[in-house]
């Protein structure tokens, strides 16, 4: 579902915020914009699934990286309607690869029923009457630091559905799945550097953003989900440390936080305002 807020004398008093107090320990990096020129922000998806980005007009007719699809699409086919864009889908497992067949046998139609809460949506809740075959697109591998194969530990809770490199979940059972690098991924589809990325990887999302500007690849925007980050060991704080710097380094700006999703842009000659989309306390 889709949802508009815009920074500065126009945003209500509870979605403008500026980061001020200082950010406890495991706090994902949170980088302070300078200025605060009016900027549009949209959310498209569902509650449990959609993101908040700043508008932009070169998402239009654009290709986009979205990793982590899930059993929830909302916000990859909201972008791909509104943009007339192409969305590439990063997701190995099981679950996901056939919720994705199960989009792309609905293509062309439009919706019959209402999204539901949580994380599994039904096929029939998606808007497809304006997107083909070539609007999603899905790379059934895992996004990650090198090529090869990896285990991918399955959640704690069955009912969910997402994996994780790293076991962060606490379970021992695994599938081994294929492993790509968003180089790789890129040269494989013909884009140098995305408008947008989008990483919701269950542990792994400061590595592979770390390899990523390693390699010198740097999307207009970063949509990021830091589950690895309520973690307290030295490694993570000193890895969080690290991806601030390089964040900085690379003129990147924290534009919007919703619980523990950031969008995160790359600043050229623009300032932002940090907007807050939490509920007010």
């Amino acid at each position: 579902m889709e949802h508009v807020a815009r920074t500065g004398a126009n945003v209500p008093a509870q979605e403008h915020h500026r980061f001020t107090a200082s950010p406890s320990q495991t706090d994902p990096p949170q980088l302070r914009p300078s200025g605060s020129p009016a900027m549009e922000i949209r959310h498209l998806g569902t509650a449990y699934g959609g993101w908040s980005f700043a508008e932009d007009e070169r998402f239009y007719g654009s290709t986009i990286i979205s990793c982590g699809l899930g059993e929830d699409a909302s916000f990859d086919v909201e972008f791909a309607a509104r943009y007339h864009a192409k969305v590439i889908l990063v997701d190995p497992t099981p679950r996901a690869i056939e919720h994705y067949e199960q989009i792309r046998q609905r293509m062309g139609k439009p919706r019959q029923t209402s999204y539901v809460e949580g994380g599994q949506q039904p096929i029939s809740a998606y808007d497809l009457s304006t997107l083909t075959a070539d609007s999603l697109y899905l790379v059934p591998k895992a996004i990650w630091t090198h090529d090869g194969t990896a285990k991918f530990f399955a959640p704690a809770n069955p009912v969910f559905v997402s994996h994780s490199l790293t076991g962060i979940n606490g379970r021992d059972s695994h599938i081994t799945v294929e492993c790509t690098t968003m180089d790789r991924l890129l040269r494989e589809i013909g884009i140098r550097q995305p408008v947008l990325v989008k990483l919701n990887i269950e542990g792994v999302a400061s590595r592979v953003l770390l390899d990523m500007f390693r390699k010198h690849i740097y999307p207009r925007q970063i949509l990021v989900e830091f589950e690895e980050e309520r973690k307290t060991s030295l490694s993570q704080c000193l890895m969080r440390f690290y991806l601030a710097l390089r964040l900085w380094q690379h003129d990147y700006r924290l534009v919007v936080q919703e619980h523990n999703q950031y969008c995160y842009m790359k600043q050229n000659s623009e300032a932002a305002t940090t907007v807050s989309l939490r509920p007010a306390a």
